[in-house]
């Protein structure tokens, strides 16, 4: 009986550093991706008087705005039915900014598209379909694809897109991965003290 006595103690607090190294254990690196498909949507809710309705806050909820003309049409040339179109748009990020950012890109008219992610402190990167060239730069024309993949990777965060055609883009499959912060400093005191505590009765 003695005995049982004296593991009780040690055993619950065995229990409980086990509980709290589990909290931490799944607390950390966790990532939550988020996929748009745009399909969600009726793009007859987005026609008005004077004609199309551009994307704003629909996904406000999802932590994304457009901006700048991203029209919702339907027969997606990617995933049916629905994708976004425009001259040319931006996708701002609210809340934990991502750190990866995918999506599918095109032009109905298959011109080349210019793809930009803003990160923070000004950094920024470049991504560019294939396609054709209209103007003077005629020559950097290159066979068009349809539906290229695009991707972006930046550890400290993605603040926004934007993309622009000579008359055209479209953009659908828009997918984000937004990381779970990590555990509080409170839970980590915590630890430390159970850690402290445990060394202490072990040497009584």
């Amino acid at each position: 009986m003695v005995f049982l006595a004296k593991l009780l103690p040690a055993s619950r607090s065995v229990i409980t550093a086990l509980v709290v190294t589990g909290l931490m254990l799944f607390s950390v690196g966790k990532a939550q991706a988020v996929n748009i498909d745009f399909d969600d949507l009726n793009p007859a809710d987005l026609i008005g008087d004077d004609g199309y309705i551009p994307l704003t806050n629909q996904y406000e909820s999802l932590g994304v705005l457009f901006e700048s003309g991203a029209y919702l049409l339907g027969y997606s040339p990617k995933s049916a039915p629905n994708y976004v179109n425009g001259p040319g748009f931006s996708i701002h990020f609210l809340g934990v900014l991502p750190t990866y950012v995918s999506m599918y890109v095109g032009s109905n008219l298959e011109h080349k598209v210019g793809i930009r992610a803003y990160g923070v402190n000004g950094y920024f990167e470049d991504r560019l379909t294939d396609g054709e060239v209209r103007g003077m730069q005629w020559e950097d024309s290159t066979p068009y694809r349809p539906n290229q993949f695009i991707s972006f990777y930046m550890p400290e965060g993605i603040s926004s897109i934007n993309l622009a055609g000579q008359a055209d883009t479209y953009m659908d499959d828009l997918t984000f991965s937004v990381s779970v912060p990590e555990p509080s400093s409170l839970l980590l005191l915590f630890l430390g003290m159970l850690i402290t505590y445990l060394h202490r009765k072990r040497l009584q």
